[in-house]
């Protein structure tokens, strides 16, 4: 076999995490990997391509559609976190993988037929299941530009949110705690596990993923607000400047002005009432739409076009004082980007992806020409309403 990994243009032309590991794991078992783009990759036998976002669809797709895939004469496989509903890309690619492949890649890249339970032919596509790993990978591999040593410490969450991709396709395997220090500017860290914390960084990122403890509650983030102010509470006890980013999502099913209310009094009071911070401690909260995933309870609900809708102005602050500044970002993601996040996970005829991956001219409008002429050649009622449990969707790529 002659093995390569495909530098797709998202994260800079870098490598995910997930494709190192499997690069590590066929290089200890004796199988060389190279990297290649999407013209050199017809020099291979097996070339394997790893989608870290569902919107990696619109990318790959035009690529390889310039670099005539469709006439390959090597093996592609497609996989990843990414890799929900990858149906659009079957004139390129013969196998699809879902979930974790290490510890049978090699296995799988010689007898791709055997492990048809977590992957399928694109010839004969079929429902599957995610296939999960009971224990981290054990090696180290080497990760970026900077060749930061990284090894993996948990898989997957505690939480099971009812939207999440992330929690329902991976076994929670780890230490109790969350946090990954290693290969990004800031750590990442459950805001649960902040105050169990031996030191506090600089730039710390988590997720707090509603405005209100019922809508959190209701779709499966147990956080309280008891738990927020205990994590507020370590971080001002330390001397110097803490840069916090609170990742947060809004439009939820069932979403009201009341719950948006009680995050902003949640913030005043709390700025108002708490002991001044030692430090600066800066808090941006940083929105993103709903968007529910593939293989989840919550894949079919509504989802709402216009996500900026309830949001504040850019870089609004909440409450500035006693040493805190909670600040507010806009969503930065308005409803032409939004609607391609909801097309790329949903939609099953390629024509659709076709024509937003290959038309440049279309590329060039604005968000709202964008919308006006996307309504009149295609019906986006699909995603933007609610489906009823019975209801089939075109093409199910999941069991659940």
């Amino acid at each position: 076999m002659k093995v390569a990994i495909l530098r797709t243009k998202n994260r800079n032309d870098s490598i995910s995490i997930g494709a190192l590991v499997i690069q590590d794991e066929l290089t200890r078992e004796g199988i060389a990997v190279a990297y290649c783009d999407y013209q050199t990759a017809h020099n291979f036998t097996h070339v394997l391509v790893s989608m870290t976002s569902t919107l990696d669809v619109f990318d790959i797709y035009a690529n390889c559609r310039a670099a005539n895939w469709q006439t390959r004469r090597f093996t592609a496989f497609v996989g990843g976190f990414g890799c929900q509903n990858p149906m659009a890309l079957a004139p390129y690619f013969d196998f699809a993988f879902f979930g974790r492949v290490d510890g049978i890649i090699s296995d799988y890249l010689r007898h791709p037929e055997k492990y048809s339970q977590h992957s399928f032919h694109f010839s004969n596509p079929h429902p599957v299941q995610l296939r999960q790993v009971t224990q981290c990978y054990p090696h180290t591999v080497i990760y970026g530009k900077n060749s930061v040593r990284w090894k993996e410490k948990i898989i997957g969450c505690p939480f099971r949110c009812k939207f999440c991709h992330y929690s329902h396709s991976r076994k929670y395997v780890g230490d109790g705690s969350f946090m990954n220090d290693q290969i990004s500017a800031s750590a990442e860290v459950m805001l649960k596990d902040i105050p169990a914390m031996d030191h506090k960084p600089g730039r710390i990122t988590t997720a707090l993923d509603g405005y209100s403890e019922r809508l959190r509650f209701l779709y499966g983030k147990r956080i309280t607000w008891d738990m927020v102010e205990e994590a507020m509470d370590f971080l001002a006890s330390f001397k110097g400047n803490t840069f916090l980013k609170l990742y947060n999502i809004t439009n939820f099913p069932t979403e009201t002005d009341t719950d948006c209310e009680e995050f902003h009094q949640f913030w005043k009071q709390y700025t108002t009432s708490t002991i001044k911070a030692d430090g600066r401690v800066v808090v941006d909260v940083y929105n993103t739409a709903f968007r529910p995933s593939l293989n989840t309870p919550m894949e079919r609900c509504e989802a709402t076009l216009f996500p900026e809708a309830r949001c504040l102005p850019n870089k609004t602050y909440i409450a500035e004082q006693n040493g805190f500044a909670i600040k507010f970002t806009h969503n930065t993601k308005g409803a032409w980007s939004h609607l391609e996040d909801l097309i790329s996970i949903r939609y099953t005829d390629p024509s659709v992806i076709e024509y937003i991956a290959t038309n440049q001219q279309f590329s060039k409008l604005n968000n709202k020409e964008k919308l006006e002429q996307f309504n009149k050649m295609f019906d986006i009622s699909p995603y933007i309403r609610s489906y009823t449990e019975t209801e089939q969707l075109n093409y199910k790529v999941f069991t659940t």
